[in-house]
């Protein structure tokens, strides 16, 4: 590859802090509440989160080239004591833009979607996460907020968010019209910043890859994500 698809990524993280607003990480963002997170509203299956600060917060547009994403990930991941920095409600999802809307265009094919889940599987063995890590159960698509379907023409029909969650609440969502992004929505927030970092790295590396196949015509050269 010699030059990367993506243009920009925006990150949005949910789980719980310590610390307080005007203090890293909140010096720059500002925390967003979100009834979905177990501490709040949710789930009896799973421990909850008794941080300081419950919620999400969102970055700003970050250049994808010069990898100023990475510092921004780890300063602003979830830095409560474990095991209330995350659970099973807590999702990770990745923004990106493309240099092209025919790379946009490209990534909404089923051999994407199936290409990103087989490589992402494979990760998840490497990195000999335990059979009852929630990043399993995303793996399944067995999560409500992150379903394994394909939704691509529909979402991409969006204008608002309200009233649209079943159709935006998949691996992949293509909100092309309220963001002008991919979203990508089956990773947890591991417990570990070093392991949001891999697997964010891993998302980029198969979307490149797959988009570097696609323009030279051999999709079969996806399997190499």
């Amino acid at each position: 590859m010699i030059q990367s698809h993506i243009s920009k990524v925006g990150l949005e993280i949910e789980g719980g802090w310590a610390g307080e607003p005007g203090v890293s990480p909140f010096s720059d963002v500002s925390l967003i509440q979100d009834n979905s997170i177990n501490g709040q509203t949710l789930c009896t299956w799973d421990h909850f989160l008794e941080a300081t600060h419950i919620g999400e917060v969102i970055s700003p547009p970050l250049p994808y080239l010069g990898g100023s994403w990475k510092p921004w990930l780890l300063e602003h991941w979830p830095n409560a004591a474990p095991p209330n920095r995350t659970n099973r409600t807590c999702g990770y999802h990745i923004h990106i833009s493309l240099e092209s809307l025919k790379d946009y265009t490209l990534l909404t094919s089923k051999v994407f979607l199936f290409k990103l889940r087989e490589r992402l599987i494979s990760l998840g063995v490497e990195k000999k996460l335990s059979a009852k890590h929630p990043f399993w159960n995303r793996m399944k698509g067995e999560n409500t907020f992150c379903t394994f379907n394909f939704s691509a023409p529909k979402q991409m029909a969006l204008k608002t968010k309200q009233g649209i969650h079943r159709t935006r609440y998949g691996w992949l969502n293509f909100a092309s019209q309220i963001h002008g992004t991919v979203e990508f929505r089956a990773l947890p927030t591991f417990d570990e910043s070093e392991l949001a970092l891999f697997f964010t790295e891993s998302y980029f590396n198969c979307v490149d890859s797959y988009l570097d196949a696609a323009h030279s015509q051999n999709l079969s050269l996806s399997a190499t994500f």
